[in-house]
């Protein structure tokens, strides 16, 4: 920190993580030289999801998703999923509307990151895809664009870029990009927020982000605020 003038680095490759391992890596880079700290990485995160975190369909009402979607098209493309935690709960809570629509979930992440996903085994709604979110969206028209804690990995700069390759796959009127992170209050930001914004910093190079930097985010990519619930 003395050497950015105890600013925040904005680097993912040149940051608190570089200094203490000597890696020329980011996190994620990282994490996929070395399987068991990715393998304990994606049970972290699945852990924090479904047990620390409000369920993301209980904060958004999904049903919106799934009314007036169009046929033969995804309903939530999960972009950086991981293990599929997210879908996991979608599909428990909209079982009977998935019956008759194949492959109308799809989770995308790395290669090294897709492990198991307990929804896709045996249910035919869920497709595992492999993507780098810094490369051209592949699905199209989807209802929903789905990003669980991605943005607060990366600085401003690259959260525009991977918004960026989504906003084009979109339809408009049509197509959503719901964002499921933590937001800074103003005044009296809570300890559980800002202990985060030091781990995004300490790791990645990035941090958590208060109700006007989301919004310059979102605006600088071409896309809107529509609600924040």
């Amino acid at each position: 920190l003395e050497s950015t003038g105890f600013k925040n680095p904005t680097d993912a490759k040149d940051g608190n993580f570089q200094f203490l391992t000597g890696s020329d890596k980011d996190l994620f880079a990282y994490l996929g030289a070395h399987d068991e700290l990715r393998g304990e990485f994606d049970e972290a995160m699945g852990t924090y999801t479904r047990h620390i975190m409000m369920p993301w369909i209980d904060v958004y009402p999904s049903d919106r998703i799934i009314t007036a979607a169009k046929p033969d098209r995804a309903l939530v493309v999960d972009v950086g999923g991981g293990n599929g935690h997210d879908i996991e709960s979608f599909c428990v809570k909209h079982a009977d509307a998935l019956a008759s629509r194949p492959n109308s979930l799809v989770v995308q992440d790395l290669p090294e990151s897709l492990s198991s996903c307990p929804s896709a085994n045996g249910n035919a709604a869920v497709a595992m895809m492999p993507h780098d979110f810094f490369s051209e969206q592949p699905v199209k028209g989807a209802r929903v664009y789905f990003l669980h804690s991605v943005l607060h990995d990366w600085s401003d700069g690259q959260a525009v870029e991977i918004l960026g390759k989504i906003a084009p796959a979109m339809e408009r009127g049509y197509s959503r990009v719901l964002i499921y992170e933590c937001l800074i209050s103003i005044m009296k930001p809570s300890a559980d927020v800002t202990t985060i914004d030091i781990t995004m910093m300490s790791n990645m190079s990035a941090r958590e982000r208060t109700e006007s930097e989301w919004r310059r985010i979102i605006e600088d990519s071409g896309l809107t605020i529509v609600e924040i619930w």
